[in-house]
């Protein structure tokens, strides 16, 4: 049957089958992914000029060199309201007009076809380039582990794993990021427990630090570029980018609006609640780890290739705290494969949206068995070859990154 446009200029597609609905655990898990989540693997993030400071503690490190303890805390804060405020509009558009590819299907119906063109199609090209810099800095992670590993190795792995759990069912992608994200979420709780713990003393042969680098000498606010209040100024600026790329794309949960029940109710509960936990997690690490290690910290700056200088790292090690560096590392590469096989999915639904409204090739509304758009996420999966492109010159240093950050 042939497609016609409905009144809101959408293609509608009388004989299409529609994708799957999530069941409970994998509608939460795709809610919980946010990453925003993002979270510690920040999505389409343009920093990305070594392998650990893309991760949640490394950025809070650097940009805690950058601004000081209160001009970092206040730039995660503030940044956190403006995110809050996309976020909210986000799902108020999606529970009021749940589609597949949210925003992007959004802006061609309410603003126009040019502006769901350009806003789609961006939007899929950084999700799915972003990908293969997630690959690369995953296995730059594994490296960590296994310095003399052919890095083609674990490239093609996690490749071939993304891909698969992709042309799959989406029951699968959910219950994937559903046990990711409790295993991120639990380890980042132990790690804050652990360094209140360190801050009050509580460690053998360890002191008392209390809020001993919210004191003189340590300045609240670092000078950053320049001195004077202009670089104070500029450093918690920097904070703030920091922040923003942090919280970036925590609205895309609304992607899933076609593939959750009751989506007018799951939607708007969904991203305030992954809101609230990020912007805990962020915030109340940020002020744990400029109570653990002071802002002139020169490892904090440091471009390293390792964890080795993450701020908890950092902290840990220097009370004598054996094995963290491992246990931060495992975490980081758990986070990287899961914001790249997010990335892919929301590449796939991106592409698959701008085909229902006529605005990519008919081809890519094609559905496999599972109901998984898989000329979508073929076309989104391939990029992961990218990966490849830094063999030689050691993965997350070019190639896939040079791409993103382009």
């Amino acid at each position: 049957m042939a497609e016609k446009s409905s009144e809101t200029g959408q293609v509608e597609r009388p004989n299409q089958t529609p994708l799957p609905l999530h069941d409970s655990r994998a509608e939460k898990a795709q809610f919980v992914n946010v990453h925003g989540e993002n979270e510690d693997i920040e999505i389409a993030s343009s920093t990305n000029n070594d392998k650990v400071r893309r991760t949640l503690q490394q950025r809070h490190g650097r940009a805690l060199a950058n601004a000081g303890p209160l001009g970092c805390l206040l730039a995660f804060v503030l940044m956190g309201t403006v995110t809050a405020s996309i976020a909210y509009i986000s799902a108020e558009m999606s529970a009021f007009k749940p589609v597949e590819a949210g925003f992007v299907r959004h802006a061609t119906m309410w603003l126009g076809r040019s502006t769901g063109i350009a806003t789609g199609w961006n939007f899929w090209y950084s999700m799915a380039i972003t990908m293969p810099a997630e690959i690369s800095a995953a296995t730059a992670l594994v490296g960590f582990w296994n310095p003399t590993l052919n890095q083609a190795i674990p490239i093609s792995i996690l490749w071939l794993a993304i891909a698969v759990i992709n042309f799959s069912a989406v029951r699968l992608y959910g219950e994937f990021e559903f046990y990711f994200a409790i295993l991120k979420i639990s380890l980042i709780i132990l790690f804050l427990i652990a360094g209140i713990v360190l801050d009050l003393g509580g460690f053998p042969q360890q002191n008392f630090i209390g809020s001993r680098y919210w004191k003189s000498p340590y300045p609240l606010f670092r000078e950053y570029t320049t001195s004077g209040a202009e670089g104070r100024f500029l450093g918690f600026w920097s904070a703030m980018i920091s922040a923003a790329f942090a919280y970036g794309n925590v609205q895309v949960v609304a992607i899933a609006g076609a593939e959750t029940r009751n989506p007018r109710k799951a939607i708007p509960t969904a991203l305030k609640r992954t809101f609230t936990r990020v912007i805990v997690f962020y915030v109340a690490s940020i002020f744990v780890i400029s109570l653990i290690v002071p802002a002139n910290d020169t490892r904090l700056s440091l471009p390293t290739g390792d964890v080795t200088h993450s701020p908890f790292v950092i902290a840990f090690s220097s009370a004598g705290i054996k094995g963290i560096p491992s246990v931060m590392n495992a975490i980081i590469l758990t986070s990287a494969f899961s914001s790249g096989n997010a990335c892919t999915f929301l590449a796939s639904r991106t592409i698959h949206g701008l085909a229902l409204d006529g605005h990519a090739p008919s081809f890519l509304l094609s559905l496999n068995r599972f109901g998984a758009p898989y000329w979508a996420v073929a076309v989104s999966v391939i990029w992961g070859a990218i990966a490849y492109t830094g063999l030689n010159n050691g993965a997350s240093q070019v190639g896939a990154n040079g791409f993103a950050n382009d």
